[in-house]
């Protein structure tokens, strides 16, 4: 196993919408881009570059699946963080837009077939962010069966992500920073970190100072079933989720930690140090993919 790992700057155009699963009628956004928004957007910027198949779907056997299911086992952390010296704030809000009601409304409603409902969005116009991904290059070769696998096209595959979320939620990508310089640590001797991308809860313990800054979600994670779009699926669970710790405090906006949560590693804890050029980056995660 070769693992790399990227730095991904970029800014928001006016914001995004990835809106929960399994909602219609009306859902809210989540506040940061899932992991599962995050390998999307990568798979579709590796794509445009000739490593995944350059259409969205391709045949695995019998069935249909996105080409995001070739970059998921290969993707050991995805994870996200705004830059705390954007000149702007993230906003959460509901935009009303008309829809066709008739799929929601009961029998003994009026049949009205049009209405309005919320749709979720985070309006962060110009909001810079940071993604870190942490890749196992020579697992990602063998699955896209390549010969060779040059890790500046992997950077150029970056440098192409041009949405996270929706089609209209448009970013532009200012820089991206490799190193090679990976080290996973099990069972941290470093006792105490600071946190600033979002982890999975439950694998560190958040100092009491630091717990109002820290907002705990559910958010989506990558699951091989899940980018079945034809064929047979092997369990019936729609989506997985794992419960995360977000840096962020949540009020009429999203506030990013100005200064760095401090957490507790534990047992639990995985720990993933990357170290660039100009700084080095601590990322507790869990033994498992993304």
């Amino acid at each position: 196993m070769k693992l790399i790992a990227l730095l991904v700057r970029g800014h928001f155009h006016w914001g995004f919408s990835i809106r929960y699963p399994g909602t219609s009628a009306a859902a809210e956004s989540y506040i940061v881009p899932p992991p599962t928004t995050l390998v999307g957007a990568l798979a579709r910027g590796l794509a445009e570059v000739g490593i995944l198949p350059r259409t969205e779907v391709y045949y695995n056997g019998n069935n249909i699946v996105s080409t995001s299911e070739i970059l998921t086992p290969c993707i050991k952390v995805s994870t996200f963080r705004y830059d705390n010296n954007s000149i702007s704030l993230p906003l959460p809000y509901m935009d009303p837009v008309k829809l066709i009601r008739a799929p929601y409304q009961r029998e003994s409603e009026d049949k009205s077939p049009i209405g309005f409902c919320g749709f979720g969005k985070v309006y962060s116009p110009s909001v810079s962010f940071e993604i870190l991904y942490i890749i196992d290059i020579e697992l990602l070769r063998s699955l896209a069966r390549l010969v060779t696998l040059d890790i500046n096209h992997v950077v150029l595959g970056a440098y192409s992500i041009t949405m996270l979320g929706s089609k209209e939620s448009l970013v532009s990508i200012d820089s991206v920073e490799v190193t090679d310089s990976v080290e996973v640590i099990y069972k941290p001797p470093i006792k105490e970190i600071e946190l600033s991308f979002y982890c999975p809860a439950g694998i560190v313990e958040i100092e009491e100072f630091y717990r109002s800054y820290i907002t705990i979600q559910p958010l989506p994670i990558p699951s091989k079933n899940w980018y079945t779009i034809y064929g047979k699926r092997t369990h019936t669970i729609p989506i997985k989720t794992k419960v995360f710790l977000i840096p962020v405090r949540r009020g009429s906006f999203l506030e990013p930690v100005r200064v760095e949560a401090k957490v507790r590693c534990t047992e639990k804890t995985v720990l993933y140090e990357c170290r660039f050029l100009d700084k080095t980056i601590h990322i507790p995660w869990t033994g498992e993919e993304t």
